[in-house]
């Protein structure tokens, strides 16, 4: 009876065991799908939408034709998608720089043309041991990547490849072909063809400036912002940042002998009313002013004078210095 229950204990255990492996393994459920298979191509050309840094510009959905084919993994099984795409770089996280400026690209893949459900490069594990559809979508998205936007085409070719377990991995290959990114939104860059802009004040007397009486000096530059011509032009707003007092600019070396004291700049707007802005949040819109070939031209217009800025005014240099940021897109 001892060896009659111990042989029963010992074939317990190995049935155990024996059922413990056999769901420990990924099987295909059915038909087992190709190796690989060969991904369509997008249009030849695609319009961008509005996206902020780090969404999608534009996303396409490219069906794979193939029979319906499922998966069957035990709880714990890993499974990965994974990307690579031939010549471009990637970030670390699955996006690829492209030769567009501000354009990046990310491949995703999903069992429905709604939208990506998993994006390369994916790991998990199998949560519960259930019948999966074989992803028949791969999704190629454009995302933004920095503030300026190009246009252009963009030539890809790339592999993907899903694994289930120890299945052999099934992959999906995209053949080299290109797509124009047609942007209608955004600048690709905006900026002034003068690295700095000179505004000569002149020589003003001590007993002008006690008098608040110094004249009012114009000046202004341009920005071109490169870009397809645009129905109705984008703003371009601007502020201001420099070493400030009392809402006026300080002079550059106040404080030290041979610096006129007791002075500021004041900088107004065009009209020579309202005070030019410090703050982001209180940037102005520029001008637009024509359409040269490929970009949009804006103006921008102030006025500047010294004028008392509390204390005793004495005389000396009067220079300062001014950068100006530009915001678009």
């Amino acid at each position: 009876m001892t060896m009659k229950h111990g042989w029963i204990a010992v074939l317990f255990v190995s049935l155990l065991a024996a059922s413990n492996t056999a769901f420990a393994t990924c099987q295909w459920n059915g038909t087992a799908p190709q190796s690989s298979y060969n991904v369509p191509r997008l249009p030849s050309t695609l319009d961008i939408a509005k996206a902020d840094i780090g969404q999608v510009l534009v996303r396409r959905p490219l069906f794979i034709s193939m029979n319906s084919i499922s998966w069957l993994c035990s709880a714990g099984e890993p499974f990965s998608f994974k990307a690579n795409v031939d010549g471009l770089v990637s970030n670390g996280a699955g996006i690829y720089a492209t030769n567009v400026e501000g354009i990046g690209v990310r491949i995703g893949s999903s069992s429905d043309n709604s939208k990506p459900g998993f994006h390369a490069d994916f790991e998990g594990r199998v949560g519960a041991p259930i019948i999966w559809p074989l992803n028949n979508y791969i999704w190629i998205e454009f995302i933004r990547t920095g503030t300026a936007v190009g246009s252009g085409a963009v030539t890809l070719s790339f592999t993907a490849e899903w694994k289930y377990g120890g299945l052999a991995p099934v992959t999906y290959r995209y053949s080299s072909s290109t797509t124009t990114l047609v942007n209608r939104i955004y600048f690709e860059s905006c900026a002034s063809a003068a690295r700095s802009i000179d505004v000569p004040l002149g020589k003003a007397t001590t007993s002008l400036i006690r008098q608040n009486a110094i004249p009012k000096k114009n000046f202004s530059f341009e920005v071109s912002c490169k870009s397809p011509e645009f129905t109705q032009k984008p703003a371009v707003k601007i502020y201001f940042e420099g070493k400030t007092q009392n809402g006026l600019l300080a002079l550059t070396g106040a404080g030290d002998p041979g610096t006129a004291t007791g002075v500021g700049i004041e900088l107004t707007d065009d009209q020579g009313i309202n005070k030019l802005p410090f703050a982001k949040n209180s940037a102005i819109n520029l001008s637009w002013l024509r359409r040269d070939p490929d970009a949009e031209v804006y103006r921008f217009s102030g006025h500047a004078r010294y004028v008392p800025s509390g204390g005793e005014v004495k005389a000396g240099a009067g220079d300062a210095t001014l950068t100006y940021v530009l915001e678009y897109n």
